[in-house]
């Protein structure tokens, strides 16, 4: 999947929520998830019940993980994460429900949580670490829609540090930095310039 189209499909996906879950008015933050956010969109637009649990686990290597069945899909999520980095797993596994197909599964979740352990895989990437960072980039997208460039890059412009942004959008300090590196920044500029 490349990266044009996780933007698209994250922005089809955000169509839906303001139009199912904010009827139809512009969306404000933080984008919900939960109760009537984006995990109802996503299980609406594939067809599969969605479940979201908080399970007692040290979520320091591994912070969720979804499990797939035939009209199901349950995530599971460590109840160590705080409210930010639950959210963005939550999404980020959701996005796998949407982008991936039985071709692109993950068959050997070892090597590639052994390849994710150290937030940056070996260059040499495989067909799953590839799948798992277009979901980092995918809900991304979700939880800071394009609509919002315009309101972030001002908050960075003003002086806000990447941690205050991030509690106002409710994704990790992280998350912040990577969408605001210039790269990554630029990259998705442009798609969302194209887009519109």
């Amino acid at each position: 999947m490349r990266l044009a189209d996780v933007s698209l499909l994250a922005r089809d996906v955000h169509s839906l929520y303001i139009k199912d879950c904010c009827n139809g008015s512009p969306a404000s933050l933080p984008i919900k998830i939960l109760n009537n956010g984006l995990i109802s969109v996503i299980s609406k637009r594939t067809g599969l019940a969605i479940e979201t649990r908080c399970l007692p686990w040290n979520g320091h290597m591994l912070r969720a993980n979804l499990r797939r069945y035939k009209d199901s899909a349950s995530i599971i999520y460590s109840n160590e994460l705080n409210t930010c980095w639950s959210r963005f797993c939550i999404c980020k596994e959701a996005y796998h429900l949407l982008s991936d197909d039985v071709k692109t599964y993950s068959t050997d979740p070892v090597s590639l949580v052994n390849g994710l352990m150290n937030d940056m895989p070996v260059i040499t990437i495989d067909d799953d670490i590839e799948a798992e960072w277009m979901a980092v980039i995918g809900a991304m997208e979700l939880l800071i829609p394009s609509q919002f460039d315009t309101y972030l890059y001002g908050l960075e412009a003003s002086g806000k540090e990447h941690y205050e942004i991030a509690l106002e959008f409710r994704v990790p300090e992280k998350i912040i930095s990577l969408r605001l590196s210039p790269a990554l920044r630029k990259s998705l500029d442009q798609l969302h310039n194209d887009m519109h």
